[in-house]
């Protein structure tokens, strides 16, 4: 949880996608003050272990000063950083060039651009082009974030007609290059409601198995929220499920909040069992609640569950009797660590 923090600078964004998680929009007004960025930053810092902090939002973008400014705050504590953007501003080559060179005049280390069908509904994919060239010729090292979904047209083929360059696909387990490389992923459903979306309507994985898994974010990632809330795991969980948000920041210090989150029996069970060890809690006290037989990811179920009244009436009734369980498998969680007893 400490060495990696994530700042949502804002919900403002120039679009209004239909699946976006933060609800970010053009009226969004929520933002953390640089003094608030530059105080998180230091918090962490300060308990030794911080090694990158990732900017998002929102489009992050629209921070535009204070943004570089707490770029180069970081790279002057040696972090690395990582800006993710819709690449809004990257209308033409000299705007791209621009603001390229900009991000690293402050010490930028790497640029993530999202796209996929929601964002090119909004942005031209020319923006995309305009972006990536620019970090390819100057040097910054980017990687395009794309979603796929049912009906999808915006292909990783058609991406790289749009982009002119063939695409180098991420790998999550070995080296990437610099540029010219595309993490493609499925279109995770999340957000209140997303359980009435019918299965059809939905694009699966070929792995029946992957969502079952713990969730490796929970105890690792470090979010701060626009509204001033720490979160955990990935952040991708509606923000008004209180059970994964904490704070507010000023009414309580970071490392408070961090403590917090690290003794919840919420947070502990995604780490330890993931979303499917709550799912099956929940269906052998109330057999009748419905799940569909199988998720887009951990992220997918984590937010059906943490959204739905059936599925929360359940945990709250009964959460009770996981914590002795929990509790023993989070002391063999840090024993087993290979940073126990650093």
């Amino acid at each position: 949880m400490l060495s990696r923090l994530v700042l949502s600078v804002t919900n403002r964004c120039p679009i209004a996608c239909p699946h976006c998680v933060a609800t970010a929009s053009p009226r969004g007004r929520a933002r953390l003050t640089l003094r608030e960025m530059r105080t998180a930053v230091d918090d962490m810092f300060g308990l030794g272990r911080l090694r990158m902090v990732i900017f998002t939002g929102g489009e992050p973008f629209l921070l535009r000063e204070d943004l570089l400014d707490m770029v180069g705050y970081c790279a002057a504590k040696g972090l690395t950083t990582r800006i993710v953007t819709n690449a809004f501003w990257a209308r033409t080559p000299e705007n791209a060039s621009n603001i390229v060179q900009a991000c690293l005049a402050a010490g930028l280390t790497e640029l993530a651009v999202s796209c996929d069908e929601y964002h090119q509904k909004f942005i031209s994919i020319d923006n995309v082009r305009h972006a990536n060239d620019a970090c390819r010729e100057q040097g910054l090292p980017c990687a395009l974030s794309h979603k796929i979904m049912k009906g999808n047209t915006l292909t990783l083929e058609r991406l790289e007609e749009a982009l002119r360059r063939p695409l180098i696909r991420f790998s999550h387990e070995g080296d990437n290059p610099a540029n010219d490389v595309v993490d493609s992923g499925y279109t995770v459903p999340l957000g209140e409601n997303m359980h009435l979306i019918p299965d059809e309507d939905i694009l699966y994985p070929d792995s029946d198995d992957h969502w079952k898994t713990p969730c490796d974010s929970a105890l690792e990632n470090t979010v701060i929220t626009e509204n001033r809330e720490l979160a955990v795991c990935c952040g991708m969980i509606p923000r008004k499920v209180r059970e994964v948000v904490f704070g507010p920041l000023g009414k309580y210090h970071l490392a408070e909040l961090i403590l917090q989150a690290d003794r919840d029996l919420i947070t502990n069970w995604l780490a330890l069992e993931g979303p499917y060890g709550l799912m099956q809690f929940i269906q052998a006290r109330k057999p009748a609640i419905p799940f569909r037989k199988r998720y887009v990811s951990r992220c997918h179920l984590c937010s059906e569950i943490l959204t739905r009244d059936d599925c929360r009436a359940v945990l709250h009734a009964h959460c009770h009797e996981k914590v002795r369980e929990i509790s023993i498998k989070r002391a063999f969680y840090d024993h087993a660590r290979p940073d126990a007893g650093h």
